[in-house]
C-alpha cells in the first residue's frame, strides 16, 4: 500500500499534466480566435465577442467558431427581446410603447432569422445563405433606433442595439470566411 505522501506526490504529478494540458488547449484556442478575428472586418469586437464566451474553447476549427457566434447572437436576441417586453409593460399605450413594439416586431424577425434560417444554414454548410440570413437579424438594431427617432425620443435600447448589429456583424464575417474557402 502507498504511503500518504507517495500517494499526495502522485496526485500532484497527475494533476500538473492535466493543467498542462488545459494550458495548451487555451492557448490553442486564443491562437485560433486572434488568427481567425484577424480575417474580420472588426478583429477586436470579434476577439472580444468570441474570448468572453465559455462555448468558445471547445471550438478546433473557424466552423466552431462561426457556430459560437451564432449561438451568442441568438441568445443577444434573447436578452434584448426581454428587456424590451419589461420596457414596454411600463409604456404600453405612449410613443414609446409603440415604438418598443417595433423594436419587438422586429426582434422577432431576427430571432426567426437566426434560431431558423441561419442556424439550419449554417447545419448544411451553406455559409453565404448563413451569412444573407445574418445580415438581415443585424438590421434589428437600426430598426429599433429609428422607430425611437420617428417620434423623437432617446431610445433606451441603444447599447443592446448597438451589440446586436456588432455581434451580427461579426458573426456574418464568420460566416463569409468560411463561403470564401
Amino acid at each position: 500500500m502507498a504511503s500518504t505522501a507517495t500517494t499526495v506526490a502522485m496526485a500532484l504529478v497527475v494533476l500538473a499534466a492535466v493543467s498542462s494540458d488545459v494550458l495548451h488547449v487555451a492557448d490553442a484556442d486564443a491562437g485560433l480566435i486572434a488568427s481567425t478575428c484577424k480575417k474580420t472586418k472588426n478583429p477586436a469586437t470579434c476577439v472580444a465577442m468570441l474570448s468572453a464566451d465559455r462555448r468558445s474553447a471547445i471550438a478546433i476549427t473557424v466552423h466552431g467558431l462561426a457556430n459560437t457566434a451564432l449561438l451568442i447572437a441568438i441568445d443577444t436576441v434573447y436578452n434584448n427581446t426581454a428587456a424590451i417586453i419589461d420596457l414596454y409593460q411600463n409604456l404600453e399605450g405612449t410613443p414609446e410603447g409603440g415604438a418598443l413594439a417595433v423594436c419587438n416586431d422586429a426582434y422577432l424577425e431576427a430571432d426567426n432569422d437566426l434560431e431558423l434560417q441561419a442556424r439550419l444554414a449554417l447545419d448544411y454548410l451553406n455559409y453565404a445563405g448563413a451569412s444573407r440570413v445574418i445580415l438581415l437579424a443585424k438590421g434589428a438594431g437600426d430598426a429599433c433606433e429609428n422607430a425611437f427617432k420617428a417620434i423623437n425620443k432617446k431610445s433606451p435600447l441603444t447599447d443592446m442595439d448597438r451589440q446586436m448589429t456588432e455581434r451580427c456583424g461579426v458573426t456574418a464575417d464568420l460566416m463569409d470566411l468560411l463561403a470564401s474557402k
